[in-house]
This record gives C-alpha cells, structure tokens and sequence, in this order.
C-alpha cells in the first residue's frame, strides 16, 4: 500500500470517528459533523487516487 492511500485512509478513517463522536455530544457544533463527512470524502477519494497511481506505476 502506497503512502498517499495509507495517509487518505487514516484521513477517512479519522473523520468518520469525529462525525459519530460529534453526532453523539449535543455540545459540539455541528460545523463539526461537516467536517468530519468532508474528511470522509477526501479520504475516499485519496484511497482510490493512491491506488490508481499505484497500479499505474507498477505496471
């Protein structure tokens, strides 16, 4: 696995965590959330990037 898709999938990983968290607390504000779903989304789209890269340059 190449360092951008391991770096996106933490990325993602890491934005649903805080979007359920926040979701759960009624404190946060819920920019937060959309925060979280935007971390979401450019963790998936990096993971798929890296890949394609990945696979591109292997062979």
């Amino acid at each position: 696995m190449s360092r951008i898709t391991t770096v996106s999938l933490a990325t993602g990983l890491l934005g649903l965590v805080m979007s359920m968290t926040v979701a759960l607390v009624a404190a946060f504000p819920t920019a937060l959330i959309a925060v979280g779903y935007a971390m979401m989304f450019l963790g998936a789209i990096g993971s798929v990037v890296g890949s394609v890269l990945a696979r591109s340059l292997a062979g």
